[in-house]
């Protein structure tokens, strides 16, 4: 396995940009964390899977053992001015095709202004801005990324499944009191998380998108069934 990794050609994969570019201009009037849970549904049920036969633990990023999946949501600056050189560059050097190219720069449009680095720039003050276009004090990661630091209760959610997850924001979100004042802010954060456990659990069943080529006819739908109940 680790030799067919390192055998494996690094190439950019654009399918997560399309899809995640997609669900937000198709959500736009919904809220933030709502836009975020439709796109990871959307994610999770539309990106296609490969099943090899060495692998005893399924699930990937992308189509390829070595692709790079791109997350416009977070910046498309850096997207816009490297990718010409994304095989020739110095370090990271990533095969992209002239249709890539092509795709990438109608998706980007959509994300300038939206993405998470463009809105935290818009918030920097003049003179910080300026202090910053020096390139001493930097802070690239929180621009460009998703750090994350959360840490979620997995014994508990090994134990009780997502289904249970489901099930119980939806009952939060219908027991919320509408006169409250964050009650729009709280019932969009349950949905959101309503729709994202539903995500979880129904995508190891969503067949149509599992490239089978590669791996006996009956063995993804059984290991999808076992992912599927592991889940739930």
């Amino acid at each position: 396995m680790k030799q067919a990794f390192l055998d494996s050609p690094r190439q950019v994969d654009t399918e997560r940009a399309v899809i995640v570019t997609e669900s937000h201009r198709r959500n736009r009037h919904l809220s933030p964390i709502l836009r975020r849970a439709r796109a990871l549904e959307d994610l999770l049920s539309r990106m296609c899977i490969d099943i090899r036969p060495d692998e005893l633990i399924v699930g990937n990023q992308n189509r390829n053992r070595r692709g790079v999946p791109l997350f416009p949501e977070y910046a498309v600056d850096w997207i816009r001015d490297q990718m010409d050189d994304f095989m020739t560059r110095k370090g990271d050097r990533f095969f992209i095709t002239e249709e890539q190219k092509k795709t990438l720069r109608e998706i980007i449009p959509f994300w300038e202004g939206r993405c998470l680095r463009d809105r935290i720039l818009d918030a920097v003050p003049e003179d910080l801005k300026e202090v910053l276009a020096h390139g001493v004090l930097v802070n690239e990661n929180y621009t460009m990324s998703g750090p994350g630091h959360i840490s979620p209760n997995y014994p508990e959610l090994l134990a009780t499944g997502l289904r249970i997850v489901a099930a119980d924001c939806r009952a939060a979100r219908e027991a919320l009191d509408p006169a409250l004042e964050d009650h729009g802010e709280k019932r969009d954060f349950y949905q959101a998380c309503e729709i994202v456990s539903a995500a979880l659990v129904s995508s190891p069943a969503a067949t149509r998108n599992w490239r089978k080529a590669s791996w006996p006819a009956w063995a993804p739908r059984r290991r999808m069934s076992a992912a599927a109940g592991s889940f739930g």
